[in-house]
């Protein structure tokens, strides 16, 4: 993906003439910047904003240097877009996941959507094969690998918000999973935060070292596996008990956020699914009642594994 475009080229690529473009970064309609010879220039994600506000049919993917894959452009339906997902995993087909992943952005699915709808069940039905097959386990592995470069692509081509809040987190020591944390960074940072990710297998300590050196305005904690039920109930609990004398917003969730003790959650929220990680930071972005917990700080639900 190129990180800037003139205004021919997103113009051949979404089929608009250049005077057209020009006239829209004119109105200002499109947000571009001026090289030293005063040549535009248009920010990728700026490129794809428009695309994906205007709904422009991006024509040459190419031409911004997107992924275009028949296997994953082909005309699909909502309910249909998982199935098509997991078996272009399933085939190692990372051209195709990247087109497609775009592609359901450029049409106007949220980011949460996306993760909700389409990757999380097409890596759940892949995970399945484990039981099954001893294939199940590289394909699961190279899936993992091919949705990272998908949403590593995607990231990029998210709104860039000046001087945006911090939002910081990953999955706590002996969680080993790579996209929960990743997805949870990525929809935060379409909710408009910077999203410092820390990654799985993160120390508790690690993540009180990296509050005290980015003071984030919301803290995420994703549980995928739990070695030690004993030992990390008791060190999240000791860093939420920390982080709540900080006054800081705190989300946590997981595929095994059940195996967590009640008292180590008390007083944070939990969330089931990306969407409702969209909403709580949504909510504190715009000072509303998202970003509030009930009476005992949870709302009972937790944020699915990836």
């Amino acid at each position: 993906m190129k990180p800037v475009v003139s205004p021919k080229e997103l113009a051949l690529a979404i089929g608009v003439s250049e005077s057209s473009m020009k006239r829209w970064a004119d109105d200002g309609k499109i947000t571009v910047s001026r090289t030293a010879g005063g040549h535009r220039r248009i920010p990728i994600h700026e490129a794809i904003r428009f695309i994906r506000e205007t709904r422009s049919p991006l024509i040459r993917p190419d031409i911004l240097g997107l992924e275009s894959s028949p296997a994953a452009t082909e005309v699909i339906s909502p309910s249909d877009a998982a199935e098509r997902f997991g078996r272009i995993l399933i085939d190692g087909d990372t051209a195709a996941a990247r087109s497609m992943m775009m592609a359901l952005y450029l049409e106007g699915q949220s980011v949460a959507d996306i993760i909700d709808d389409v990757v999380q069940p097409a890596m759940q039905e892949i995970g399945k094969r484990w039981e099954h097959d001893s294939t199940g386990v590289y394909e699961e592995h190279r899936a993992t690998d091919i949705c990272i470069q998908a949403m590593t692509e995607l990231r990029l081509a998210l709104p860039q918000v000046p001087n945006a809040p911090i939002a910081l987190g990953g999955a706590p020591s002996g969680d080993p999973y790579i996209l929960p944390s990743m997805a949870a960074a990525m929809v935060l940072a379409a909710e408009g935060f910077h999203a410092v990710n820390l990654g799985p297998n993160s120390p508790l300590a690690s993540f009180s070292d990296a509050v005290n050196a980015n003071q984030p305005k919301l803290v995420w904690l994703t549980v995928s596996h739990i070695s030690n039920p004993a030992v990390i109930n008791r060190s999240v609990k000791e860093f939420f008990d920390w982080a709540s004398q900080k006054s800081l917003q705190i989300i946590v969730g997981g595929y095994q956020i059940q195996g967590m003790d009640a008292a180590a959650l008390q007083g944070v929220r939990v969330g089931r699914s990306m969407r409702e990680l969209a909403a709580f930071a949504h909510g504190l972005n715009t000072g509303g009642r998202h970003g509030k917990t009930d009476g005992n700080g949870s709302n009972g639900k937790s944020l699915s594994d990836q």
